[in-house]
């Protein structure tokens, strides 16, 4: 069933099969392909990725976008030219972030330290002072900069390549979407960081 329209999926030419165990889970390729690339722009990995379908019962089903799923299903039919060019994005985007952490990483020792108390600190915002006060201090509407980052490493990070563009370009659209509320350091700076920054 269409995740978006809740009707049947007629049209055999926008459709993606997906094989999880004995089931075969049916989805558009409009679907997939928006939902994949909304969860991208929020930093989630390819392979981290769950979609949702209606089984004919009308119970919901779930499959992990696995590099298995990615490898078998998705880089291969009629649909491969479309999913390829997202995971090429991807790739060539996490390649050359990965290639800027190491840099900084090569001439700050503790720079992964100082990623682990950020991240530590935007999770514990809502309910430990210490951490509050430590975000707050550095005035910086997303939170970085001192005492964890010099200006010049939080300018690198926020250049950061991501899928659409880069690290700022990520936290300029949750502002946008935000608009109207109030931005979550714990529940939505913290997840962009800790994908952008390599740390759990």
């Amino acid at each position: 069933m269409d995740m978006t329209t809740l009707e049947k999926i007629d049209d055999e030419d926008n459709m993606v099969s997906i094989a999880v165990g004995n089931e075969v889970m049916t989805f558009t390729a409009d679907y997939l392909l928006g939902w994949i690339e909304s969860q991208l722009a929020g930093l989630k990995h390819p392979t981290r990725i769950t979609v949702f379908s209606i089984a004919p019962d009308g119970s919901q089903q779930s499959v992990l976008l696995s590099a298995s799923v990615w490898q078998r299903h998705l880089l291969r039919g009629p649909w491969k030219d479309y999913f390829t060019k997202i995971w090429e994005s991807f790739t060539i985007a996490e390649a050359e972030r990965e290639e800027i952490l190491s840099g900084i990483t090569s001439r700050d020792s503790s720079f992964y330290k100082s990623c682990q108390d950020f991240i530590y600190d935007l999770r514990h915002y809502g309910n430990n002072k210490s951490s509050r006060s430590r975000l707050e201090s550095n005035g910086h509407q997303f939170y970085i900069g001192e005492p964890y980052f010099r200006a010049e490493v939080r300018d690198k990070i926020l250049q950061l390549p991501t899928f659409r563009g880069t690290l700022q370009t990520s936290l300029r659209v949750l502002e946008a979407k935000r608009a109207d509320s109030t931005i979550c350091a714990s529940h939505d700076l913290s997840p962009i960081f800790e994908a952008a920054l390599g740390v759990s």
